[in-house]
């Protein structure tokens, strides 16, 4: 299994993921979040990819904490992995810990002042490090969207027979399910404006995949796994 290199942080992100799943867990308890399909969370299941939607900040933080039956016990093992773009690990502390994660850094963008040819290295080095950890059966929490879903134009948007939205996926997620083997677990999260549920996450199928399939049909199954999640249950 892959290790984080920096132990302080390790506990760090161990003890305020404790703090954070308790929360979590009691806002479920009492309802004001609401898991769907909670018997769909896969367990004891290695290279894994998450791959929630993305529709706020908070997506990072009450990922992890679905899965804290496993790693509040064994957090080297069963513990999560996130991939924030490494300039908001730079701008935002509380993205190294938060929700109990170890983290990625992903090169995503240029930093001030870096050669296009240093972010293209650094751009190879997070997939590399990424695919380690997949390959040695780590869980990874995989915004595949490549950002917020409003933080792209309308237009750009797809939309379900529903009315929820979703940002066109990006076509590197099924090069990197061929590359590492990796299952897929969609996860819906969506905020309702009425009523007592402040929090509604949908738990999608697992999807393992036939790795002679290309990375576009990959990309293109799990799009469409996410979207049917979205309207699962409401008609």
């Amino acid at each position: 299994m892959h290790r984080h290199r920096n132990k302080k942080l390790f506990v760090l992100a161990y003890v305020s993921g404790v703090i954070v799943g308790s929360v979590f867990h009691l806002l479920k308890l009492i309802r004001l979040i609401e898991v769907q399909h909670e018997d769909r969370l896969p367990r004891r299941q290695k290279s894994l990819l998450v791959l929630p939607n993305h529709p706020s900040l908070k997506e990072p933080a009450f990922a992890p904490p679905l899965f804290m039956k496993e790693w509040i016990f064994s957090p080297v093992e069963w513990g999560p992995w996130s991939t924030p773009d490494r300039n908001n690990l730079r701008k935002v502390f509380w993205f190294m810990w938060i929700g109990g994660s170890r983290n990625l850094p992903m090169a995503r963008k240029r930093l001030k002042g870096e050669r296009r040819e240093a972010l293209a290295r650094e751009m190879r080095a997070s997939r590399r490090r990424l695919h380690v950890v997949l390959r040695s059966g780590g869980r990874v929490v995989y915004f595949t969207e490549g950002g917020r879903t409003t933080s792209v134009p309308v237009e750009k948007r797809i939309r379900t027979p529903k009315g929820k939205e979703l940002r066109p996926l990006r076509p590197s997620l099924g090069d990197l399910v061929v590359a590492t083997g990796a299952s897929v677990l969609p996860i819906w999260f969506e905020y309702p404006t009425s009523g007592w549920v402040w929090i509604r996450i949908k738990i999608g199928k697992l999807i393992p995949f036939d790795l002679t399939m290309t990375g576009s049909d990959i990309k293109n199954v799990v799009q469409e796994s996410l979207l049917a999640l979205a309207d699962e249950g409401e008609d």
